[in-house]
């Protein structure tokens, strides 16, 4: 064997050659376990081919509840939304407070009453009586004065709004009630103040110098009565402590009597009348 061949540079001992025994039986065992493994691996690759249906069953419960979480956007939204709307309704507040003073203001020292808001639509009225109802109950400032004001143009404003909610027809008769009402209240009022100047009428005639005037102007049996029941009144309303006393007291006193002398007259020639009226008729019977 030439000196360049491999053979040559070997010196294969004992020990070397039971060294490489043991190690065939390792390869030996090695490729044993490697067919074992396999054959484990393709029979477990088997059970779990079984089983996908479970596998994909929670793979899309998974997704659904990540879909889920994704459709609800961010957690913090709500919050963040919840702080819009209250800046918005501060705002809005603020806004039909600003408009309420405004239209105090506007109001000043006038009168209100029915008609004064006659040129307002629906919607004007609505927003004005939440505005001014908003004031007074929000509004810590608010003067006794303001806050009248405001009580009388809310009612005024819901009469209008009330009105121009009626049909034609509940106008119609809304009207004519109104008007009935107005002219029984006109009948009441004008039967007091006669009531009241009938009143003050006897009342000035009953006085002394009342009483005494009247009586000088009498000049029908009926005046007469009157007269002396004027004259009586007056004359127990004398003060006897009066400088004028017993003289009024003699002028009441001869004034009635005149009066009772006229209707005696009066009385006997009625007296007299009558009993030529039966003679009269006694006469034509026969």
């Amino acid at each position: 064997m030439p000196d360049n061949e491999a053979g040559a540079f070997l010196n294969i001992t004992p020990d070397v050659l039971k060294k490489l025994d043991s190690f065939d039986e390792k390869l030996e065992k090695i490729e044993k376990h490697a067919h074992t493994a396999a054959d484990a691996l393709k029979n477990g690759f088997g059970s779990v081919v079984v089983d996908t249906s479970k596998l994909e069953s929670a793979i899309a419960s998974l997704a659904s509840k990540i879909s889920s979480i994704g459709s609800k956007g961010n957690p913090f939204e709500g919050v963040s939304k919840g702080a819009g709307d209250t800046e918005k309704k501060t705002t809005s507040m603020n806004e039909s407070l600003s408009r309420a003073a405004d239209l105090l203001n506007r109001i000043g020292d006038k009168k209100i009453g029915q008609g004064s808001f006659s040129g307002w639509n629906i919607a004007g009225l609505k927003e004005s009586i939440s505005d001014l109802k908003k004031f007074v109950e929000n509004t810590q400032t608010i003067s006794k004065q303001q806050q009248q004001t405001a009580v009388n143009a809310m009612r005024y404003m819901k009469m209008e709004l009330d009105y121009q909610r009626q049909t034609d027809e509940q106008r119609v008769q809304s009207a004519e009630k109104t008007a009935q009402r107005k002219e029984a209240a006109d009948r009441r009022a004008a039967k007091a103040a006669e009531q009241l100047a009938r009143q003050q009428e006897i009342a000035q005639r009953t006085t002394p110098q009342g009483a005494l005037d009247y009586s000088r102007n009498a000049k029908y049996l009926r005046d007469q009565v009157t007269a002396i029941n004027y004259l009586k009144q007056a004359r127990l309303s004398l003060n006897t402590t009066d400088a004028n006393y017993r003289q009024t007291l003699e002028q009441i006193n001869q004034a009635i009597a005149k009066h009772n002398q006229a209707l005696q007259q009066a009385g006997v020639q009625s007296q007299q009348l009558a009993t030529r009226h039966r003679n009269l008729m006694d006469t034509a019977g026969q």
